[in-house]
């Protein structure tokens, strides 16, 4: 489904970014630009970070399977699988997928949280709130996973960017 029809809004009024399993991984260049352009240039005042249920690239991580250049990639994600694996397993099998993909978005909305781009529109006095959803395909709808940071007060005082620090 195009974003723009899933959030009723005009092509080109959402700024996106996508990449297998949607990692957000704080070292990728890639996406740190990507964020960096719409916190500090487009002045965005909304950060989506969203999965989708049944993704391809979490349930690559959730096997044993090889799928090449792409294991180094999803290693992470396994990391977060052995993190919560006592929860995840007593799950049904049908229902893992989507909750170490509900975990993914989670931790990629504390990985933007922490970033200095977006400490620094915090410091400005800028309206910006980082959101976590998930699309689930079988209906079409946005399930919000309640884990929207919108100020420094939500973040861990050590990412906190000291006066004049960039």
């Amino acid at each position: 489904m195009a974003v723009d029809v899933l959030t009723q809004t005009n092509p080109g009024d959402i700024f996106i970014h996508r990449n297998i399993a949607n990692r957000i991984p704080s070292e990728d260049l890639n996406v740190l630009s990507v964020i960096e352009y719409a916190v500090k240039h487009l002045k965005v005042e909304h950060v989506i970070v969203a999965g989708h249920t049944a993704c391809g690239g979490v349930k690559a991580a959730l096997s044993n399977d090889s799928v090449g250049i792409l294991d180094h990639w999803l290693r992470p994600i396994k990391e977060l699988y052995v993190a919560n694996e006592e929860e995840i397993n007593a799950m049904p099998e049908h229902e893992r997928v989507d909750r170490l993909g509900e975990l993914n978005v989670i931790q990629g909305v504390r990985t933007v949280s922490k970033l200095p781009v977006v400490h620094e529109a915090w410091k400005e006095g800028r309206e910006l709130r980082i959101h976590g959803w998930m699309l689930q395909l079988h209906s079409g709808l946005l399930k919000d996973l309640d884990v929207s940071v919108a100020g420094p007060k939500q973040v861990e005082s050590i990412f906190k960017l000291a006066s004049g620090a960039h």
